[in-house]
């Protein structure tokens, strides 16, 4: 897989982590605290996502799936008293849309990570060479310069 693709996927992770911070803010804009704190929280892992920290998109799928169980209620008791089964469709709507968009940022990130063993603190490359990959120095030395002057 190209890197435009990988990149592409990362950047449907972030704009559904973009789009739940936007929305978070705009649900109860008169005070509810958890709402801002909520999109506080997606705010932040949509910029740990652009950065391309697999963990944040991980995160920001779990909390998605979450929140999409907690308000399947919610859409349900608005559907009975708006009368009409269009709630219910809109919600599924975008519960799976957006599931989707996560699932593919989740896949792109790991992707991008497990092609670039630069990046450090990323779940891939805890997952693919063990703990020890999570330090700099165990990563990439430096190389030395008196072994270029031996040619």
């Amino acid at each position: 897989m190209s890197d435009t693709k990988i990149s592409f996927m990362v950047g449907c992770g972030w704009f559904a982590a973009g789009v739940g911070a936007i929305a978070g803010a705009m649900i109860n804009p008169g005070g509810n605290a958890l709402s801002y704190f909520i999109s506080a929280i997606f705010f932040l892992l949509a910029i740990g996502i652009f950065m391309r920290i697999d963990w944040c998109a991980v995160i920001a799928l779990v909390i998605f799936i979450g929140l999409r169980i907690q308000f399947y209620e919610v859409a349900v008791a608005i559907q009975q008293r708006a009368g009409n089964g269009r709630v219910v469709l809109g919600f599924w709507l975008s519960a799976i849309i957006f599931t989707q968009l996560y699932v593919l940022g989740v896949i792109g990130t790991l992707l991008w990570n497990r092609r670039r063993p630069v990046i450090r603190y990323a779940l891939a490359s805890l997952i693919w060479r063990g703990g020890n990959a999570v330090s700099p120095e165990a990563e990439h030395q430096p190389p030395r310069i008196e072994d270029d002057r031996r040619l």
